[in-house]
């Protein structure tokens, strides 16, 4: 997450029309080889790029949503909530932080 969007295009289009190994077009990029990975690995399953949506911050989540990742994730091992969570581009530390901060379930109503 943080990388735009044109950015990242670019980086895709490099990978799937040059010769050039990953790590290089990576390290040209600035970025680690295992984000060029996740986004190439996307692209793939998508077979196509989806890289014009915008990315879902964690802030962005609704109440409902924040709720049913909460429910979701209640009965995981930290390993299962990790991983949960990478799928979703947040972090383990945002469901703590949810759960703590009951406020935004008044927005349920």
């Amino acid at each position: 997450m943080g990388y735009p969007i044109e950015m990242k295009e670019a980086v895709l289009k490099k990978v799937l029309t040059s010769r050039k190994p990953l790590h290089e077009i990576a390290r040209e990029a600035g970025i680690g080889r295992s984000t060029l990975t996740y986004w190439l690995k996307n692209q793939k399953n998508d077979g196509k790029t989806n890289l014009t949506e915008k990315e879902k911050r964690p802030q962005d989540w609704v109440a409902e949503e924040r709720l049913n990742a909460l429910m979701e994730t209640g009965g995981m091992s930290e390993g299962e909530r990790v991983s949960w969570c990478r799928k979703r581009g947040i972090f383990a530390h945002h469901l703590e932080r949810w759960k703590k901060d009951r406020s935004f379930l008044v927005n349920l109503e």
